[in-house]
């Protein structure tokens, strides 16, 4: 039921590249003024993914995920029957208001019905299923809009929020019974949400993930959810329709990447070594995408959906950094790592959008386009950093080992795993 919600979150991620034409047309919208539009939704989304955090751990997913999908299909209807610029923006806005909370709502629910050997494998795979919102946001969206106009099939979606919303309430449960689940055991003199986000925040192991997510999948986003369109049409002369064909394989890559190398990750007990060689294959990839040597279509192809499939490694970030920080708020420390992801989304293609109106008026439009595409190739070398810092974890939480480490948590605290 989760899911549901889940998948309107990655269908406004990735759908406002494919509309780019009959936006720029119907509101004669610069290309920064079209990145800031699909940036507004990834502004809200990362100023709120630390509330969103709180709010599971406190108010509880089913009622966060209620709450974020009614607030998902007004801004969807918002942005549909927008008469200006600003009113898109203003939609867009919202509907990055209501996404916010889904994911990290989710992982709350894996954190409490699931082990943690599991973790990584069922956020993988969440994510995977969930990518079916981002196919649709392609070729399916690009005939829906040529069809009926892209506002019918926005207030379709937000229709479909709406439900989602409704069964999400009626079905979902934050919880196991107890005679199945522990909390996990709060240290000496217990702790407070305001006093372990102080903690994420300033643990040093919270921020390698944190850059690794916004490196590897802000530039993701920028190929796929923003610009990988109109590159492919008019840098390169792709058909609109099998340019959207070409950009579904990118989805279904980081689909796919996401689950398999989470499930990867958790079968060899690591985390730091495969997060390495993805984000290095990654950021090799990108280098060969932007050099302008592959052309054929059949090779496009190819060549993006290995894109989307290194991408997927990003869905180990989330476990780095709940591994590091306090079991018993995991929608905190998740939400923390999660931001960068979002940070990284909403800068990349807007940087890459000031590149575009700075260069498309002196040089060829192809030229822009490749300058454009090195801020991608920049967020992929910064991911690959992040990814080489991260602290190893085993697959286990190593919250409290670190702190007996550190000297701050006596031996033997009840809860505490051994060294």
């Amino acid at each position: 039921m989760l899911i549901l919600p889940y998948t309107v979150v990655y269908f406004h991620r990735l759908s406002i590249g494919v509309l780019r034409e009959d936006l720029a047309a119907q509101f004669s919208l610069s290309a920064t003024a079209f990145a800031q539009i699909g940036a507004a939704y990834f502004y809200a989304y990362a100023i709120l993914q630390i509330p969103a955090g709180i709010l599971s751990d406190s108010l509880g997913p089913r009622r966060t995920v209620t709450m974020a999908a009614l607030i998902t299909a007004l801004g969807s209807a918002l942005f549909a029957l927008a008469g200006s610029s600003a009113a898109l923006f203003l939609g867009r806005m919202v509907i990055g208001i209501g996404v916010s909370t889904v994911f990290v709502a989710i992982l709350k629910v894996l954190a409490l019905w699931f082990s943690e050997g599991e973790f990584a494998t069922l956020t993988g795979l969440t994510a995977g299923v969930g990518t079916l919102g981002a196919i649709g946001a392609q070729t399916p969206l690009y005939l829906a809009s040529q069809r009926w106009g892209w506002r019918t099939a926005l207030l379709a979606v937000a229709l479909f929020s709406a439900l989602s919303a409704l069964l999400c309430y009626t079905i979902v449960r934050d919880r196991p019974p107890a005679r199945h689940r522990s909390e996990p055991v709060l240290p000496p003199g217990g702790t407070s949400l305001r006093r372990e986000l102080a903690a994420t925040l300033r643990n040093r192991r919270t921020w390698p993930p944190w850059l690794m997510f916004a490196g590897v999948y802000g530039s993701f986003i920028g190929l796929a959810g923003t610009w990988g369109q109109s590159y492919l049409v008019l840098a390169l002369g792709v058909p609109a329709e099998q340019a959207a064909g070409l950009l579904t394989m990118a989805v279904i890559g980081i689909a796919v990447g996401g689950v398999l190398f989470a499930r990867i990750s958790d079968a060899v007990r690591r985390r730091r070594l495969p997060m390495i060689v993805c984000s290095s294959i990654y950021l090799v990839l990108w280098v060969t995408f932007v050099s302008g040597t592959v052309q054929s279509v059949a090779a496009l192809r190819a060549l993006i959906l290995a894109i989307g499939l290194a991408a997927g490694v990003t869905m180990t970030a989330l476990p780095c950094g709940k591994e590091v920080n306090h079991p018993a708020f995991s929608g905190t420390s998740t939400s923390v790592v999660n931001v960068g992801g979002f940070v990284g989304s909403a800068l990349i293609p807007v940087i890459m959008g000031r590149v575009l109106d700075s260069f498309e008026p002196i040089v060829a439009v192809a030229t822009a386009y490749r300058y454009a595409l090195y801020v991608c190739v920049a967020g992929a070398a910064f991911g690959t950093l992040g990814a080489v810092l991260v602290t190893e974890t085993r697959c286990r939480n190593i919250y409290f080992t670190l702190r007996q480490r550190a000297g701050s948590l006596p031996a033997g605290v009840p809860g505490a795993p051994g060294p």
